[in-house]
């Protein structure tokens, strides 16, 4: 999504992920034509290879720390890094939030958010 328009695809698992660029086809006029140094394409190939339909919470938990494949495991001598990652349990209405990169730091379940269903 941007300000202008939104997409959003929910793949045979009921799962949403998001990365940094644009792979839907109504939404390729407003891709970035610059160089992917976010290695956005590398995290969205990463997220779009597992087999969330065997996944526990546990596992994505392992997923955003860089345990099956490239999410925020940045060089370091680059100055970059993750900001925040989040997991959202819709069916159990709880949000996992992570300030900082996943690998170095903590979930803490975040309460801000009331769920109304």
């Amino acid at each position: 999504m941007n300000s202008s328009h939104k997409t959003i695809r929910i793949n045979e698992a009921n799962v949403i992920y998001r990365t940094n660029h644009f792979i839907e086809q109504t939404m390729l006029k407003y891709k970035y034509l610059g160089e992917d140094d976010v290695f956005s394409h590398l995290r969205y190939e990463t997220l779009n290879s597992q087999n969330y339909t065997e996944f526990t919470l546990s596992d994505i938990f392992e997923l955003l720390k860089g345990k099956n494949g490239f999410i925020c495991q940045y060089d370091k001598t680059k100055k970059f890094d993750t900001i925040w990652s989040s997991i959202f349990d819709i069916r159990n209405k709880v949000i996992y939030r992570c300030e900082g990169n996943p690998k170095q730091k903590k979930f803490i379940t975040d309460k801000r958010l009331k769920f109304s269903f």
